[in-house]
This record gives C-alpha cells, sequence and structure tokens, in this order.
C-alpha cells in the first residue's frame, strides 16, 4: 500500500470440487513480517463482507433467490412449497424455504462467524458447517446447523431434509437484528456463541460429521397460497470468516513477540525458528471441555501446562493434576476487551502473563495486566 509498510499477497486458487485448472478465483491475505524481516506463513482463510455486490465462491441450492447487494448476501423464497425440517423437531415440514448457499471448501476444525439477519420471525436463519453439499437443486445437506428463530438458538445436525436439534438456547431480540454468530468446532466438541464471544450459548457434543463445506441457511413455513409475504426476504448475511484452530499468540505490549517454547520453556520472544514452536492448536480443555488447551503444533500431544506458577509444553498425561495444569479459561483481554487472556483452571486468579521474556501463571496487578493479554493471529 503506498505510502505505509502494509503488504498484501494477490493470488489465485481453485474451488476445490472443479476439475478445471482454469476455473480459478482471485484471492487476497494480508503479509506480516517477523523481526528479521522474513515473512510469516500465509494461511488461506475464507472472508465475505459482500461489499463487492457478488457472490463468488458461493454455490446455492433449493428454492431461494439470493442477492449479493448493499453490503449484505439476502435471501427470499422463491419456488413454491418443498419439503424440509423444522428447528423443533425431526419430522419433515412443508416450507418455502430460502434454501442453502455454501462456499466449496472442506474445513474440520474450525472457527466460523457471521453476521446474521432473521428478518421473518416465523422461520429461522444461520450457519451451516461440515455439510455435505447436496444434489443440485437440492436444500436438504447432511452436516450442521445453528439457526436463530423467534425463540432463540437451535444447534442441530441435518440429514438430507430431516434435522434434529442437538440443543437450544433462548435468546432475547433473536428475530429482526443482527447478531454476530461464532462457530467453535474442534473434534467433536461443538460450541456456539450469540454477540458475546466470550461465552457460548451452547456448548456440547458430537461426532457424526468431521468435515465439510461452510455455508449459510434460511427457512421459514410455508404462507397462504397467494400471500404477499412469500417473497419478502427471509434473512440477510454479512462478515462472513472461517479459519482453522491454529493460532500465533502476540503479546499485547510486546510487538513481534509470540508465545512459543524453547527447550520446553514456555518463552515470549521473537525467535520464530521453527515457526511452528510458536503455533498453537486450540483444543477443548483437557480438565473442563468449556474451557481449552493450547497443543503444540510442533510437537503433537505437547501442552503449554503451569507448574509452581512457571509455564512449560510438557507431553500430556491422564494425571488429573496435569490435565487440570494443561487447561485455560480463555477470557476477554485484562487490558483489552477485544484481545485474549488465558485464566489458568486449576489456579483461578492466576494468569498466563510474560516476565523477563518467559512465561509465568501469576496474579496480576493492574499495571501487569498487558503482560497478561495476547493478540491472536
Amino acid at each position: 500500500m503506498p505510502g505505509t509498510d502494509v503488504w498484501y499477497i494477490v493470488y489465485h486458487r481453485r474451488p476445490l470440487s472443479e476439475t478445471d485448472g482454469n476455473h480459478r478465483a482471485l484471492a487476497y491475505d494480508r503479509m506480516y513480517f517477523n523481526e528479521d524481516g522474513t515473512i510469516r506463513p500465509v494461511t488461506m482463510k475464507v472472508q465475505d463482507n459482500f461489499e463487492d455486490g457478488n457472490a463468488v465462491g458461493w454455490r446455492t441450492y433449493g428454492g431461494g433467490d439470493w442477492t449479493a447487494a448493499h453490503g449484505t448476501y439476502s435471501v427470499a423464497p422463491a419456488a413454491p412449497a418443498t419439503s424440509v425440517t423444522s428447528a423443533a423437531s425431526a419430522t419433515s415440514v412443508t416450507s418455502a424455504s430460502g434454501g442453502l448457499a455454501l462456499q466449496d471448501t472442506d474445513f474440520s476444525d474450525l472457527l466460523y462467524e457471521a453476521d446474521v439477519t432473521l428478518r421473518d420471525g416465523r422461520g429461522e436463519a444461520g450457519l451451516a458447517f461440515r455439510a455435505t453439499p447436496p444434489e443440485a437443486g437440492e436444500e436438504g445437506f447432511h452436516g450442521y446447523y445453528a439457526a436463530l428463530t423467534a425463540k432463540g438458538l437451535v444447534l442441530g445436525k441435518a440429514a438430507g431434509g430431516e434435522r434434529t436439534p442437538l440443543a437450544t438456547a433462548r435468546l432475547t431480540g433473536a428475530s429482526g437484528g443482527t447478531h454476530r454468530v461464532r462457530i467453535e468446532a474442534i473434534g467433536s466438541s461443538l460450541k456456539v456463541y450469540v454477540d458475546d464471544l466470550a461465552n457460548p450459548r451452547i456448548s456440547t457434543t458430537d461426532s457424526t460429521y468431521t468435515s465439510g463445506s461452510n455455508g449459510v441457511h434460511a427457512t421459514r413455513p410455508s404462507p397462504k397460497p397467494g400471500s404477499a409475504a412469500a417473497r419478502k426476504p427471509l434473512a440477510s448475511f454479512d462478515d462472513v470468516a472461517i479459519r482453522s484452530d491454529v493460532f500465533s499468540f502476540e503479546a499485547a505490549d510486546a510487538p513481534n513477540r509470540f508465545i512459543r517454547h524453547a527447550w520446553s520453556r514456555g518463552r515470549v520472544d521473537p525467535d520464530v525458528t521453527p515457526y511452528a514452536d510458536m503455533q498453537w492448536k486450540v483444543v477443548p480443555g483437557l480438565a473442563d471441555p468449556s474451557a481449552v488447551s493450547l497443543e503444540s503444533v510442533n510437537f503433537p500431544g505437547h501442552f503449554l501446562r503451569q507448574r509452581d506458577g512457571e509455564v512449560w509444553s510438557e507431553a500430556r498425561t491422564d494425571d488429573a493434576g496435569f490435565l487440570g495444569d494443561a487447561t485455560w479459561r480463555r477470557v476477554p483481554g485484562l487490558s483489552d476487551r477485544s484481545l485474549t487472556s488465558f485464566e489458568s483452571f486449576s489456579s483461578p486468579g492466576r494468569y498466563l502473563r510474560h516476565r523477563d521474556a518467559l512465561l509465568y501463571a501469576e496474579r496480576v496487578a493492574p499495571g501487569e495486566r498487558p503482560g497478561a493479554t495476547f493478540r491472536e493471529w
């Protein structure tokens, strides 16, 4: 970018299901640099804010009329009623469904979020993930969905035209307003956040589907024949973002210094060789799946744990003490709530922090909060 030190990489990639090498899409990602000038590896993600007025990369199914305009992706029913399942039971019901729109992706463990606006309170709208794309023209899929309804939030799994709820939660004002919905799907652990991205509204487990496409969907019970309401928008979506569960954590008060391990000792420093020493897979907490554990990418099976106040990367054991010490509460940043802090599960009130380039689990005074706050990459 002229006049700045901001750089982007622009490249092309091909949708997974396409076999024609010429069927390629333009993409770009921002580039970030280490202190020695080397480029941090670029991880392809999915992001779409629809500001360009198109829906490149999206494939639609069912009878919905999908439109990318005015910075959103909206759907209205466009065909006679078809048969899909309601969010309330696993039986098929007649519906004027808006259908399904999927990205041509294949993710297993992921973080997936988007702005969702349910415009018709009689229906539902939300995110689909780990989905197997249906046949052309059909809207039933195999995978998971998280949807807003007039009564709140539902997380379920779909098997073609049949849907089975796994968990529900009440949510005031689910219909009419715009809500930020986030999915954390890591192994069999499924969490759904709405607006408050620190505390899940739904947390459950299911291992039916392990990977697949991501998308958005909307349904609504069929109106009476001839009703003008049948053409009103069902839902709209914006600011879609999908990324993996592998993170690097940069110290909020020390730019370009990351949580890493060296000779097993937890550190915060700019020495990122090998790069994987500063990459962590965020998995359900070993002692409590509602919390998290940080597994080393470079040494699978080794987890960041606190031991007598010091922090180490060590091989997992099934000892209850290790499981608790390797589990952390992921909370809003102590010095900046848009960032992240980690509270020790086994020692509540003690936070992961850096001091003199080393990591500790300690109580944090107000002036020390930036050292216990981290930016996720």
